[in-house]
């Protein structure tokens, strides 16, 4: 039941547990409702799952095509006493080894196709972009990458990488070759259906306001392109309220077709460490948030077939404020280090040999030690815009703020 239970919290779809043997072989199911008649029926939570488990779910193997899945579901349906045709409601997929590697719903098999048939589009293949490409690519998508930058698109077609990422740039030429990604400046005759938009969202210098011109730009480029029935995810840092007020509306509106209604939209916050992107992109949990239910389902669908974690939240606005929070805590956590630094030194004592006294064997709060500021591009602006939707909701927003002015400050005291 816990196993059962934390796969419904990461908001998969189904609701079971696979029973496999010591070499990782399928050899059986469990539900909820079987350990219910179970227990029912006289068995205590002590006997072996086999007493309780079905012995024959149904199953189909991998390298089957859509409609090959859906005939031999029906045949083995017809052949087994227990089950009617409309009380399937997943499929487990196995590989050659019988190993069970993926869940799909009946309803995907039957009346849609699958997740991986969709192609998608990433628009913007910054570090970003590009990363969450390749794994795309590697997953079994065919995947487009979308950039103004004609220097950048003409290097990439080479399988140039103008940034260091661990494993980008061999699985780049790898998919190339194979003809899984392909990268484009102009978007003609588009049949991806699935969007994804990975531009940059920085902060005027002047002002530390957000600037969403990209956005706005990426949002009308998706909108020519869109059809009934296809997914955006939003993976841009933005401020609260943005995929709703500004991005939807630019879409609604060039497009014709209605968010909820005619497609899909969710808020999706990238959030992995530059250096350890692919990997982190399979580990960290995707955040996401919908414009509606439906939204959601298709992004978890989606975030799934990479073998991401899913936290699903209750809104877009959920999703987005998510991101915002996560770095601008890790901003304030190091300034307060490396605030320390100058009371330290006018105290006479060693800041680092203080932080480490401070957090050794200390379970409630482990101080990073003092740095020249803070790595990352993120961290530098992401608390301006959280600060940013504080002032607009009329709050104080100098919390916010504080581990900026300290991590900048900082510079100062090393130099």
């Amino acid at each position: 039941l816990n196993i059962i239970n934390k796969s419904v919290k990461q908001n998969h779809l189904w609701k079971m547990a696979l029973v496999v043997d010591n070499k990782h072989r399928l050899i059986g199911a469990v539900t909820d409702g079987d350990v219910r008649r179970g227990l029912i029926n006289g068995v205590t939570v002590n006997d072996r799952v086999s007493k309780i488990m079905v012995n024959d779910p149904i199953f189909v193997e991998s390298n089957l095509s859509k409609n090959e899945m859906l005939l031999l579901m029906k045949k083995k349906i017809r052949n087994t006493a227990r089950l009617k045709e409309d009380s399937v409601e997943f499929i487990i997929i196995v590989d050659d080894d019988h190993k069970p590697i993926d869940l799909v719903s009946f309803h995907d098999i039957s009346n849609e196709q699958l997740i991986t048939e969709k192609p998608v589009c990433i628009i913007g293949v910054g570090q970003v972009g590009l990363t969450l490409l390749v794994v795309i690519a590697e997953t079994g998508f065919k995947a487009l990458g979308y950039d103004i930058n004609q220097t950048k698109i003409k290097k990439l077609c080479e399988g140039k990488v103008d940034f260091f990422e661990l494993g980008v740039e061999s699985l780049l030429k790898i998919h190339l070759k194979n003809e899984n990604l392909k990268f484009v400046n102009k978007l003609k005759n588009d049949k991806s259906q699935i969007y994804i938009i990975c531009v940059g969202t920085p902060v005027d210098e002047s002002t530390n306001r957000p600037i969403i011109d990209d956005i706005k730009s990426a949002s009308e480029i998706v909108s020519k392109s869109l059809n009934k029935n296809d997914l955006i995810i939003l993976r841009s840092t933005v401020t609260v309220g943005t995929t709703r007020n500004t991005v939807i509306p630019i879409i609604e509106k060039n497009s014709g077709l209605k968010a909820g209604k005619d497609f899909s939209i969710t808020f999706s916050p990238e959030r992995v460490v530059e250096g350890n992107a692919i990997e982190e992109i399979k580990k960290i949990p995707q955040i996401i948030g919908g414009i509606d239910s439906n939204s959601v389902r298709q992004a978890t669908r989606f975030f799934q077939k990479i073998g991401s974690p899913i936290i699903a939240v209750e809104s877009l606005e959920a999703a987005e404020i998510v991101k915002l929070i996560n770095n601008t805590f890790r901003d304030y956590c190091f300034g307060f280090s490396n605030n320390l630094v100058s009371l330290c030194d006018k105290l006479g004592l060693n800041t680092n040999n203080i932080i480490s006294a401070a957090s050794d064997g200390y379970p409630r709060n482990q101080l990073p030690k003092p740095s020249p500021g803070v790595g990352g591009y993120c961290l530098t602006k992401d608390p301006y815009l959280l600060a940013h939707v504080a002032e607009e909701n009329d709050l104080a927003s100098e919390i916010y703020t504080v581990g900026r002015r300290a991590n900048q400050n900082v510079l100062n005291f090393v130099f």
